[in-house]
């Protein structure tokens, strides 16, 4: 019985560890999302432009612009359309948008570790060291787990062209805006420096 027992629990953390290991998540379409990323982007700079004119002419339509801009900032309040929108811009390979994903305290930080003194070319390099040289084929979220101190984590797999799977967990943090205390969006607040290690390694 107890033999059996044992057997018992050692095929249950086998099935368990076989799960974890292979487990590529669930896929994200990213060129889906990099339309919706520079739709965002588009509609953002059309709404900059829209509240100039409402306060030059005193038009009472500040509220449809409002309504949008908190369309955009729900998408933002969720962790695994952040990571989508990391994955994206390396898609893109957009040194710009790719910098934004992060918190600016954890971007600097890893930023200036390296002795390059042209920034957008220490982006660039995360962002090829990554996606392995543009070699990725596939993001997958595996899993998103809360924080009582508003720092979920995703869980991803990244697949490559020559079949590895590397999974990498990404810390985010809420960011507030400055005008609207409670409103709030997630950024990433992992070193990028850490997850090439994880990708690596």
């Amino acid at each position: 019985m107890k033999r059996w027992l044992i057997l018992c629990f050692a095929f249950l953390v086998l099935i368990y560890t076989a799960y974890i290991y292979f487990d590529k998540g669930d896929s994200v379409d990213l060129e889906s999302t990099q339309e919706e990323l520079l739709s965002d982007i588009e509609k953002i700079e059309m709404q900059e432009q829209a509240y100039k004119w409402v306060h030059t002419s005193n038009s009472e339509d500040q509220g449809y612009l409002d309504k949008h801009q908190e369309d955009i900032q729900e998408k933002y309040r969720k962790p695994e359309n952040v990571a989508k929108y990391l994955f994206a811009t390396i898609s893109m390979e957009d040194a710009d948008l790719f910098l934004q994903s992060f918190t600016t305290p954890s971007i600097s930080k890893d930023l200036f570790l390296s002795d390059e003194p042209d920034k957008m070319l220490v982006a660039e390099e995360m962002m090829n060291r990554i996606s392995r040289n543009g070699t990725m084929t596939r993001v997958g979220i595996i899993s998103v787990r809360g924080s009582v101190s508003g720092e979920p984590k995703v869980n991803v797999a990244i697949s490559y062209e020559d079949n590895v799977t590397k999974k990498v967990q990404i810390t985010m943090k809420k960011e507030y805006d400055l005008h609207h205390e409670e409103e709030f969006i997630y950024s990433i607040n992992s070193s990028v420096w850490d997850m090439i290690k994880e990708i690596e390694g």
